[in-house]
This record gives structure tokens, sequence and C-alpha cells, in this order.
């Protein structure tokens, strides 16, 4: 039986007091690298325990298979597969994986399903679809959880078919212990898509197709991952097939190896591209919006986003491809030519989800007062937090940036690890601040927490966090005190 981790015994939890209040279609949000498949089995497990049948729907060939794998390694379910030409499907099993696509064309011969009582929806940021509504109005009242790391808004629609969600983990926290990787954020100065029009809350893909296929462009991109890809295997999202195609060609005329896959590749096809990925027969694999999710390669190092696009959702799925652990892997390095992190800020950055109208209100206001969701020093042309306004590289002073977004020549800057880690003393220390208010600690209490929590490297930012003057010297003395000690206690353990 696998152990489940501590924040996934808290996720448990928290999913307990939302059922014991009522609620019936709750999103368990799992960060990428939250390990989402083995919560999924403990759940079903969990509840055909209790006599429960589950019913568990996907979108992706690829993720069905792995989650029948999952079921059996993790907790010995035996599950059936509704999947077209799939011949592990049972009508009599109790737990059904299916495929949303092969469901929602045969739910005429599906009334069987109506007695399921639990419904687990992968990826259910996807839910506004006329597809799942269409399911949804089919099975009637049941029990739903939906899995999802972006519970955001899909083309400005909220996912209103929800009524609240569980979070027991930030992105942040995973990185910092160890379940994610850090990202290493390169983007260019500016990107011009002023004039590309938009469709259904993205750009419109033909004329965004205009914008990238310069030839400059495609050379920029090339030369810029061989400064600061350091070889490593590479994925590349692209604008479409063209696209795809454009680069791949590129990079081979420039002896690396490449190879790209678009909806039109058959699952062996793509399984073949990313193994040719992991043994290294190829460096980088540029596809269509076909590996932003599902898949799971935690050797890759570098991502390429040669797509700009407007949906937080598909930039945070793309960047998460990158971020899982692998053996000497610090960090993954993000090659953001299309410069969505300005548009939708730094991949750790703490998010909120839409769930209602009101949500978005409450998102798009915070979004208007915050003045950009990065700063780039246009004399040393570091990218930094918005909440410096020296820069802590070259002391010059920032100016005000906008998310008006002009073309302008220019190398790949790195969103360095200092912003990061001022990201995240930040927040560990307004995390704290609450916990003084609830646990009623001393007025100081939560400084000597942050020192404990995150080591001497808080001092680098005494000014900025308003840390007391006297903390350093005091942790000093104390450190100091404690060396003492020790020394006497051995000194005494030698005697005896």
């Amino acid at each position: 039986m696998i152990m489940l981790r501590p924040y996934q015994n808290k996720a448990k939890e928290l999913l307990r007091d939302k059922i014991k209040r009522g609620c019936k279609r709750i999103i368990y949000w799992a960060q990428t690298g939250a390990g989402k498949g083995l919560a999924m089995s403990d759940i079903t497990n969990g509840a055909i325990g209790n006599g429960k049948k589950v019913l568990v729907v996907m979108r992706r060939r690829e993720l069905i298979f792995q989650t029948y794998k999952n079921f059996l390694s993790y907790h010995q379910i035996r599950s059936s597969i509704l999947m077209a030409n799939d011949k592990r499907f049972d009508k009599t099993n109790h737990v059904q994986i299916c495929s949303i696509d092969t469901i929602s064309r045969r739910l005429d011969k599906l009334d069987f399903l109506k007695s399921f009582d639990v419904v687990l929806i992968d990826e259910c940021h996807d839910t506004t679809s006329p597809t799942y509504v269409k399911l949804f109005d089919f099975l009637g009242e049941k029990f739903f959880i939906g899995f999802t790391a972006t519970p955001f808004a899909v083309g400005g629609k909220p996912l209103i078919f929800w009524e609240t969600y569980i979070k027991s983990i930030e992105a942040h926290e995973l990185r910092d212990q160890g379940f994610l990787v850090d990202a290493r954020l390169f983007a260019p100065k500016k990107i011009d898509v002023s004039n590309v029009k938009k469709v259904a809350g993205d750009y419109k893909n033909d004329e965004l197709f205009d914008v990238v296929k310069d030839l400059k462009v495609v050379g920029d991109i090339v030369r810029t991952w061989k400064i600061y890809g350091q070889g490593r295997p590479t994925i590349l999202f692209a604008v479409n097939k063209a696209h795809a195609q454009l680069m791949a060609h590129a990079f081979n005329n420039d002896g690396i190896r490449s190879i790209y896959c678009d909806e039109s590749h058959t699952s062996e096809e793509r399984a073949n591209a990313i193994n040719d990925l992991k043994t290294g027969n190829i460096k980088i694999l540029c596809n269509v919006n076909i590996f932003s999710t599902g898949i799971d390669v935690p050797s890759i190092g570098c991502l390429i986003l040669a797509r700009p696009t407007m949906s937080e959702i598909l930039y945070i799925q793309q960047v998460g491809r990158g971020l899982r652990p692998y053996k000497n892997k610090e960090d993954c390095i993000v090659l953001d030519h299309a410069n969505n992190s300005e548009r939708h800020g730094l991949p750790f950055d703490m998010r909120t989800a839409c769930l209602t109208h009101d949500d978005i209100k409450k998102k798009k206001k915070e979004d208007e007062e915050k003045p950009t969701f990065v700063r780039t020093c246009m004399s040393c042309f570091a990218v930094v937090s918005p909440q410096f306004r020296v820069c802590p590289y070259c002391s010059a002073e920032l100016l005000k940036s906008t998310r008006e977004i002009e073309h302008e020549d220019g190398e790949l800057i790195e969103v360095n690890k200092r912003s990061f880690n001022y990201e995240r003393f930040r927040r560990g220390l307004t995390t704290l601040e609450g916990q003084a208010i609830v646990k009623n600690w001393k007025p100081n209490a939560k400084f000597f927490k942050l020192h404990k929590r995150f080591g001497d490297g808080i001092f680098e930012f005494e000014k900025e966090l308003g840390l007391p003057k006297w903390l350093k010297r005091m942790i000093e003395e104390n450190r100091a005190q404690e060396t003492r000690l020790n020394q006497l206690d051995h000194t005494e353990h030698i005697k005896t």
C-alpha cells in the first residue's frame, strides 16, 4: 500500500469536511507534481470500500491507460475501461474509467452509468464544454469530484458547475519541499502580438502564425536554445502544425535533432516521440498543444514557449511539464519567447480559482491594481517581481511596467532565483502573520518562525520584509550560545 504524503492526508480531511457540509461538486485542486494519480486512486478505493460505484471520466487515451495502471499499482483496483476499441470493458465492474469522447457519443446506450454514485472528472477545467454539460444532464444528481491544477476561467467563463474547491498545498510549497524543481525563466523584452485578433478568449491562430513564422524569430529561438538550453531534453510549444514543422526543421538544419507532433499523429507515434526524448535520440520535441497535459517525463529540463496565449490555464499546464524532479536536475529552464510570463505571472505565483462570475470580477480587479506581473530592468534587463522598486542587481530605478506588448529585438533575460526567493519569504511571512493572529503569538514570534523555516536567506531582504534590525544579531547570539553549550556537553561527556 502506498503511503500518502502529509498534504495529501490534509486534502482528505478537507474533502471530508466539505462532504459533511453537504457539498456535492468539489474541485480537488492538485498542483502539478502533487500526486493527482495517487489521490484519485485513494478516493476511489475509499468509495468502493463503502459500497459505492465510481465513474472516472477523462479525455486522453494516455491518461486513461495510466489511471488504469495506477489503480492496480496503488490499491489493487481492477477497473473497466470504457473507450472505443478497448477490450477491457466490463459492464458489471463497479469502477469504470471512461473516455469523455466515447461516452458522449454513446449516452443513449449507457443507462447503466446512471447507477454510479461517485463521478471523478480529470482536468475538470474543461467542464465548461458542451460535451461535459451534456454528460452532467445525463447523469443527474451525483457526487462529483473534479481534479485540476488550473481551476481558472475558460474563455472568460467561470467553472460554474462546481460549488467549491479544496487546496492543501501551494505550488511554491511543493517546490520548497522538493516535490517540484525551481523554474529559471528567461523572457524576451517585447513580442508584437498587439495586432492579433482574439477568438474565444485567446489569440487567433492563423494571425498568430503570421507573427511567429518570421525567419528572424525562428532563428532567434534556435540561437537562444543553444545559448541557454544547456543541451537539455526540451519540449517546444508551437502555434500550429506548420509552426511546429518549421521549428523542427530549423533545429535540424542547425544540427540539433528534433521532431514534431500534432493531433494527427497516432498514440504509438506520440509514445515513440516521448521515448526518443527520454533516451536522447532527439533533443527537441516540437508539438501543437498535445503535450501540455498528461505526460510524465521528469528528465525534461527545458521548455520553449513559442506560442503567445491569453490562457492562464495553458501557460501553467505547459510550464508544469518541466517541473518534476529528476536525478541531478536542480531546475527547469523556461525560454518564454511568447512573453507569457508578463501576461500571467511567474510559475510559482499564488493564484485564484474562478468558480463564479464574482470570482472573475474579483480577479480582474486584483489584476488591474497590480502594476504588472513582472518588471524588467531597462538598465541590465533582469526580470524581477513587481514588488521591487529598485533593481536588486544594478540598483537602477525600475520604471513602471506596462502590459502593452510591442516588438523589440533582444536577448532572453533571466527571471532569477532572487526574485523567486523573495516571493517565497514574503508569502511565508504573510502566512505566519495570519497564524499569529489566530494563535495569539507574541509580536516577534513570526520573525523567529520565518527564520526557522527559511534560514539566513531572509536577511538578504531585511528591509523589504520589515525584519527588526536586532533579529539577525539575536539569532547569531543564540546560535553562538548553543554552540558553546554543545561544546560543554561534549567536554563533560569525554570527562565522564
